[in-house]
């Protein structure tokens, strides 16, 4: 036995060195992986107050108009609200201030090449097709069409940074006689039983060395294997995501402090996620950053959101903002457009006068409205809280930046149109593809729909991009916030496409993008995550008594009208919208709930009666 496992190491290295001469020649191989692939990214918030959004209002040269409840903002969670107010209350008299000219808030509706595609929220009922949500209702009850997307239905490239430094090194599959010697001998060595330990490992560092080598210094393109994505879905979701969501349950369960907490990244490193390995990267990728819009985050945000499934209905005609307007003209709400809010007072006391607020209003035309109202309800993105977009008068007693955890993220899609569909022959009826370096990989580049499929948009030639919050920043820069993109840069970010398909690859004819980035009336930003160090005792002390009690008293929170131990105090204000929905927080579906549930906590404290409707609710489950 002695005698084989030398005879065998012998004629390994005697092999080693022909294969290395040839693969790096003389010089020492030196490891491929940088150091900073090694580190935590961590992201540290930086304030970004808009002073000037939050100037003090003038009633003594506002126009005075009244309403019994006044609803901010004409998205899902307005609109569901003022209808929920119209079908318990129709006494009351309801108003809907909107900012921009449009109803639908983020569900934005726009064009390219002649396909209408929405801007904002695309996905009806994420991880589960067969989940009925009140959202997937209006599709079906307004005919609007909407077909199956498979999120793990995905095709990956990944190529070496030799292949964008700009050198003119050649472009070539990874099928060369020498990279395949390499990697068979690799495979021998480390399925060989006789080899004592010690001398396998050394020898399998050397050879990945070398061969990593040889792609760092070549343009190497390669297709991962089908068995390979699912293997690393496999062992991403079943290993990595289980250990997490434990770590999840168990923060909630001990949930009376978490200002200490180090982030939901920290636990997918404990939980044995390698930020070495790109293709371990693109799962963690996929699984959390696609989903948050952020690389990090809170422990308590973390869910598997496909654990059921990796389809879920994709919507076609425009995204959401069709339905919602739908619904608004059936139930004749009408908001009242260009209708900015400056300030919102919930402190007033009037004799004889069931008047609690008031709500400053500039429009378009420059014009100031003081509305006096009994209630208000805002639905305004979580962007606008953290950016102080609005005035509170008298200040929110449980501030923004030490209360609040949902921080506005970037969350950009680039839609682009090719003359032809050249990945037709690698990735034709693919879902979802993947260009990924093989060492200084991330979230830029990564990420591209295919819409040109069967069920889709067939024969569109469009591809979406997708840059979350460190990507964009990667990119544009953390404080750009015009709505315009430069040009050149949304160029750059093809260069992957041109690596991976080579001659094939043809220059976009259409170009769109969302603009959430630059849109204050979304707080610069497309939808908000759960920030590290907040525990859900600040979530509702910020947004509110939605925990029906289970976690903080009556009216110890944002919104009344005076302390929670005065027998006078009143719940005025009520913070709304998609991110105020415990269950379902930044969710189309969760927003129309979350809309439905302020209206009615909001009749209630006017004294109207209401049938049980807390027992289920789909924002809070105790």
């Amino acid at each position: 036995m002695r005698f084989k496992q030398i005879i065998k190491t012998t004629l390994i290295s005697v092999v080693l060195l022909e294969v290395i001469t040839s693969v790096v020649g003389s010089e020492v191989p030196r490891s491929s992986v940088d150091d900073k692939n090694r580190g935590l990214n961590i992201k540290y918030r930086v304030s970004n107050n808009v002073e000037d959004g939050a100037e003090e209002d003038n009633r003594a040269v506002c126009e005075k108009k009244s309403a019994d409840v006044v609803i901010i903002g004409a998205g899902y969670a307005g609109i569901r609200a003022a209808v929920a107010i119209k079908e318990e209350a129709p006494d009351l008299s309801v108003v809907v201030l909107e900012s921009s000219n449009r109803i639908g808030g983020r569900a934005i509706t726009s064009k390219i090449g002649g396909y209408n595609v929405g801007l904002g929220p695309k996905w009806l009922n994420e991880g589960d097709s067969a989940k009925r949500t009140p959202t997937l209702d209006l599709f079906d009850e307004y005919g609007l069409n909407y077909v199956v997307d498979d999120a793990l239905n995905m095709t990956a490239f990944t190529f070496s940074d030799a292949c964008t430094t700009g050198k003119d090194t050649g472009r070539r599959l990874s099928n060369s006689s020498k990279l395949k010697k390499a990697y068979a001998l690799l495979d021998r060595v480390k399925q060989d039983s006789v080899i004592d330990y010690s001398t396998k490992k050394r020898t399998v560092d050397f050879l990945e060395t070398a061969i990593d080598r040889k792609l760092q210094n070549s343009c190497v393109v390669d297709q991962v294997s089908q068995e390979d994505i699912k293997n690393y879905q496999n062992r991403f979701q079943n290993q990595i995501m289980d250990c997490v969501i434990k770590k999840a349950k168990k923060a909630w369960a001990n949930d009376k402090s978490y200002d200490d907490e180090q982030g939901a990244l920290y636990e997918y490193i404990n939980c044995g996620y390698d930020d070495t390995d790109s293709l371990e990267f693109l799962m963690k990728w996929f699984w959390h950053d696609f989903e948050f819009a952020d690389a990090t985050g809170s422990i308590y945000a973390v869910f598997d959101p496909w654990e059921v499934s990796g389809e879920a209905y994709y919507t076609v005609d425009g995204g959401y903002a069709p339905a919602i307007k739908k619904y608004a003209e059936e139930n004749k709400i009408e908001p009242l457009f260009r209708h900015r809010v400056k300030s919102i007072r919930y402190n007033i006391r009037k004799e004889d006068s069931d008047v609690r607020a008031g709500v400053t209003v500039k429009t378009n035309k420059n014009k100031c409205i003081f509305y006096e109202s009994q209630r208000v309800i805002s639905t305004v993105s979580a962007g606008v809280y953290n950016n102080n977009l609005i005035k509170f008068k008298p200040k929110l007693r449980f501030n923004e930046k030490k209360f609040n955890p949902m921080k506005i993220n970037r969350y950009l899609n680039i839609w682009y149109q090719f003359p032809t569909k050249f990945w037709e022959e690698t990735a034709n009826q693919t879902h979802w593809i993947y260009t990924l370096r093989n060492e200084n990989y991330d979230g830029v580049s990564l990420n591209w729909q295919n819409l040109d499929r069967e069920g889709m948009y067939p024969g569109s030639k469009i591809l979406v991009l997708t840059l979350v919050e460190e990507g964009f920043v990667k990119v544009f820069g953390k404080k750009y916030r015009k709505e315009k993109l430069p040009t050149r840069k949304l160029m750059k970010l093809l260069n992957p496409l041109k690596v991976v398909f080579g001659d094939k690859y043809k220059k976009p004819i259409k170009t769109i993008y969302n603009r959430f980035h630059g849109d204050r009336d979304f707080g610069f930003g497309a939808y908000s995550h759960w920030d590290k160090g907040y525990s859900p005792y600040d979530y509702f002390k910020f947004w509110g008594g939605y925990d029906f009690g289970d976690y903080i008293n009556p009216c110890n929170h944002n919104g009344c009208n005076g302390r929670p131990n005065k027998p006078n105090t009143e719940w005025i204000l009520y913070l709304s919208g998609a991110a105020s929905c415990l269950e379902l927080y930044e969710w189309v579906h969760g927003a129309w709930y979350a809309g439905e549930m302020a209206a009615y906590l909001m009749m209630e404290s006017l004294g109207i009666e209401l049938d049980d409707w807390k027992g289920n609710h789909p924002c809070y489950e105790s």
